[in-house]
């Protein structure tokens, strides 16, 4: 059975309320901070989004203010929102502590999460059976046993109607070891479509080799695509019949990296569900990337897709 396509992308995963401080040191008593949200899937939904594409997101959020500012915002953004909501626990959070200009602390609240302590049974899926993409990551693994098991239910009704499915492996040492990881990762990996790594990631999956063995050997577990994201170097897709697409980096001052690898992923998805091959999917992908790290915060310079039509987001006429 095939999905009848209603939707574009289906991200499913956890999204978080970000407490950031304005100046730089040390956490201190009166410090100023800017309240905005985070996480991995929603930035992806966000970017797919702001591209044109019909998008959901599937998650869990508490019955708190940060868990109405975030449905809010996100619903500005055109996703459509699909959460259980759980008075009992809250919306995880994070601290960010600019301690320098070029360092940031980060303080998770997350172990007791509304999403962290909700069952599958909880999570309406539904969404999925009329989307092209399922987009999951390696920080649902991460969350917990009960996140990994809603995360295969999610997988298994993805295949069940045809879904394709794209999967970031998006490791986080705060999380969890390497050890740890790397079996849920590999399990996800060979479910997947289009899997999402670095070379670092990669290895968790397969072992140590050069990008270009790690990609076939991460493709060699099943999915049909794997695209090796390389940071300044740009990126690596190897495709469905086995040909490798390089892509260059898109120039860009970064002003923060946080979001970089979901911006990417947001803008390799959509060229794929316009049709594009590999070698454009990389160009979009690379420039969407540019543009969010040209802006602070995880999601909010992610351009339109006007602005990457027009070239980017670095020259615009004003109106006046």
């Amino acid at each position: 059975m095939r999905s009848s396509g209603e939707l574009d992308i289906v991200a499913f995963g956890e999204a978080l309320g970000v407490f950031e401080t304005t100046g730089t040191g040390r956490l201190r008593s009166g410090d100023d901070m800017r309240f905005t949200f985070a996480g991995a899937e929603s930035n992806v939904a966000i970017g797919a989004a702001r591209q044109g594409k019909r998008v959901a997101w599937v998650s869990a959020l508490g019955g708190d203010p940060m868990a109405a500012a975030i449905e809010r915002e996100l619903r500005a953004e055109g996703v459509d929102v699909c959460a259980w909501r759980d008075a009992r626990h809250a919306t995880g959070a994070i601290v960010k502590v600019r301690r320098t200009g070029h360092r940031t602390q980060m303080i998770y609240m997350r172990a007791m999460s509304a999403f962290a302590m909700a069952p599958a049974r909880a999570f309406d899926f539904s969404p999925i059976e009329r989307s092209r993409f399922l987009h999951v990551s390696g920080v649902t693994l991460g969350v917990g046993a009960d996140a990994r098991e809603a995360m295969r239910e999610a997988l298994e009704v993805a295949h069940r109607n045809g879904v394709m499915v794209s999967f970031d492996v998006n490791f986080r040492r705060t999380m969890w070891s390497a050890e740890e990881a790397s079996p849920f990762m590999q399990e996800v990996a060979r479910r997947a479509d289009v899997v999402f790594a670095s070379p670092d990631e990669a290895e968790l999956l397969v072992g140590s080799g050069s990008v270009a063995e790690l990609a076939r050997a991460v493709k060699a577990m099943g999915p049909s695509s794997v695209v090796m994201k390389l940071g300044a170097r740009g990126a690596l897709a190897l495709d469905a019949e086995g040909i490798d697409h390089y892509g260059p980096a898109a120039e860009a001052q970064a002003l923060d990296v946080v979001g970089a690898g979901d911006a990417f992923a947001a803008g390799y998805l959509c060229a794929l569900l316009d049709g594009c091959d590999a070698t454009s999917a990389l160009d979009t992908a690379n420039r969407t990337a540019a543009a969010a790290i040209s802006s602070r915060g995880d999601w909010e310079g992610l351009p339109s897709a006007e602005e990457l039509a027009e070239g980017g987001i670095f020259e615009t006429e004003v109106w006046r």
